[in-house]
């Protein structure tokens, strides 16, 4: 066999295919008998059962259920908060300003509940931390935050908990006096 017949070959075969697939392989009796036969079967379908989307896990939303001391608050002052859906990284904020950051669980507990209509059953956690004298801007890692601190007045401030649940409601703290300059 010449060069050219060998080309000629290696080029039939895809045609011959091709040929067989698209034309029932009626043409095949036209070439010659000495190449293998194609297969015409389509290949075998899997029979397996495609695997169940399971969603992923979603966490509970952060959610506030007391402060130890909503008024006569002053720089200093331990404040214990209640609620659910805190992680070990929580950001307390006052008016949106952050308070105190990378605050930990420091209980949690579970609560049944079977008469109280009023009661908020399921886990209740707790978190602590202290009245700082100052509050800061809430930034997000790589946003361009303003550098400052904003000394905490008299007034009253909707506190709120922050972490990778969300952010929670809010519960109306009275702090009292101004923070003295340290």
């Amino acid at each position: 066999m010449t060069l050219f017949a060998h080309i000629g070959a290696f080029m039939a075969i895809p045609f011959l295919a091709f040929s067989a697939w698209f034309g029932g392989g009626a043409h095949m009796h036209q070439w010659p008998t000495h190449y293998p036969p194609i297969a015409t079967s389509t290949p075998p379908v899997a029979t397996t059962t495609p695997p169940v989307h399971t969603p992923p896990h979603t966490q509970a939303a952060v959610t506030l259920y007391s402060v130890s001391k909503t008024s006569g608050i002053a720089v200093g002052d331990t404040i214990t908060i209640t609620g659910s859906g805190f992680t070990n990284d929580n950001t307390i904020l006052l008016d949106g300003m952050v308070a105190a950051k990378n605050v930990p669980i420091t209980s949690s507990i579970a609560i049944a509940c079977t008469t109280d209509p009023s009661c908020k059953g399921g886990i209740h956690q707790t978190l602590i931390f202290t009245i700082p004298s100052s509050i800061g801007p809430d930034c997000k890692a790589g946003q361009m935050c303003p550098m400052y601190m904003r000394l905490l007045t008299s007034g009253t401030y909707n506190l709120a908990v922050e972490n990778e649940n969300g952010t929670s409601n809010t519960i109306a703290v009275s702090i009292v006096g101004t923070a003295g300059i340290q």
